[in-house]
């Protein structure tokens, strides 16, 4: 099928399934029921595990290549994500870079507001540093990028090592939720619900500022972060939040590289099942992370 015909059948599919709603614990029901019928590669394991004492997955290839870890920051709006929605996902980056991948499930919000989620995630990236000092890499989709970009400021400010390199998946940056888009890019990205990511953000602040750099990470100061790689969607109602987030990194003198995949909506990547693009995009940020650890060994 043509990118058209794929997100013609796409948005037919999903104009089927009821929307859940802003209250998280529907969200949280719908989206793993959703994810239930993706298929996961073969040759892939799952193993429980804790990383700083927070809940993790670590996720193997068969015969991986030892060619690093990768800590993964799921998304879900801050308010939802797990196993069950990642599931697929984790196993195809798995595959594509023989990389081993660690997965912490932070607490989740509004059970646990801002910055709780930070404070996992960076107990979590201790733990992984510990595991694997030389070849790093952090990854993270949608509310994950966010969080994985808050933690390595952290990080950073505390003195620990950077990762090799940062991939951020149709991140969202900033939390201020100020321009409320038009119907039009409502209509373009049929994937994310703005009503229920201005009420996620709610949530997750809690009545924190929307500009704090760790909670909008696109607002921060981006000196001394690890190469990044942006990838989004040419129809994602955040698409500015990429954008900001290329400018924050080269006014930093971080080297990124942002690609945009024309007409995909937010998260695509974890549509590799539907969409070509995705399964496009999943192989050329497998080879930018591979390509990254290589050349700084070099």
């Amino acid at each position: 099928m043509t990118r058209n015909e794929e997100l013609t059948a796409l948005r037919e599919a999903m104009s089927r399934v009821p929307k859940p709603g802003i209250a998280p614990e529907a969200r949280r029901a719908a989206w793993d029921a959703a994810a239930a019928f993706l298929p996961d590669p073969p040759d892939v394991s799952f193993e429980g595990a804790r990383l700083g004492g927070i809940e993790a997955t670590i996720v193997r290839r068969g015969a991986h290549l030892n060619a690093g870890h990768v800590l993964y920051v799921h998304g879900g709006s801050y308010t939802a994500g797990s196993l069950a929605t990642h599931r697929a996902f984790l196993a195809s980056l798995a595959q594509s870079t023989g990389m081993v991948l660690l997965a912490p499930w932070y607490r989740l919000a509004p059970e646990h507001p801002f910055p709780a989620a930070v404070d996992d995630v960076l107990a979590a990236y201790r733990a992984a540093i510990d595991m694997e000092s030389k070849n790093l890499l952090v990854v993270g989709d949608s509310a994950g990028a966010g969080l994985a970009l808050a933690m390595l400021m952290r990080a950073r400010d505390a003195g620990l090592p950077m990762p090799k390199a940062l991939a951020c998946f149709s991140p969202w940056l900033d939390l201020s939720t100020d321009r409320v888009p038009t119907a039009a890019e409502m209509e373009r990205d049929f994937v994310l619900d703005w009503p229920a990511l201005v009420a996620s953000a709610q949530a997750y602040l809690a009545g924190a500022d929307p500009r704090d750099p760790l909670a909008s990470p696109a607002l921060g100061d981006w000196t001394g972060l690890p190469p990044a790689l942006i990838q989004v969607g040419g129809a994602e109602l955040l698409l500015a939040d990429a954008f900001a987030g290329a400018s924050a990194a080269s006014r930093a003198g971080v080297f990124v590289t942002l690609e945009i995949f024309p007409g995909m909506p937010h998260g695509f990547h974890l549509l590799g099942h539907a969409l070509t693009d995705a399964a496009r995009a999943l192989e050329r940020a497998s080879q930018w992370l591979t390509a990254q650890c290589r050349t700084q060994q070099a």
